[in-house]
């Protein structure tokens, strides 16, 4: 705030910067002189004949799209389908060694020195 006021004080409130007089009043006519003569580019509509195209391209993104998502999907729930397969499976065995170790009354202590012996 000080140096603000310091500043005021110095080069006070006035508007230091000045545009020359009647500036504005030419500087439309002064800019349009300098740009070079060319006629604006005009874009051209699409052919009748080629009318058609749009909606078919239009068409053929949607079905792209759409059959992409169905690859997809389908590659995932396959995948799903074959995870679940394979956990139910390891399972299945888990719980065949379980038994036999229940019907042959082999406990981890038995195994340990079952393995320790060969």
């Amino acid at each position: 705030m000080e140096q603000e006021q310091q500043l005021i004080e110095h080069f006070g409130r006035e508007n230091q910067f000045r545009v020359p007089d009647g500036y504005f009043e030419h500087l439309t006519e002064q800019v349009m002189s300098r740009l070079p003569d060319q006629q604006p580019v005009v874009k051209k509509d699409m052919p009748r004949r080629m009318a058609w195209l749009r909606p078919l391209a239009a068409a053929a993104a949607v079905a792209a799209v759409a059959v992409t998502g169905a690859v997809v999907w389908s590659h995932y729930s396959e995948r799903k389908a074959m995870e679940q397969e394979a956990s139910l499976v390891q399972v299945q065995q888990q719980d065949y060694v379980d038994k036999v170790a229940d019907y042959a009354m082999v406990d981890n202590e038995d195994i340990y020195a079952y393995l320790a012996e060969e």
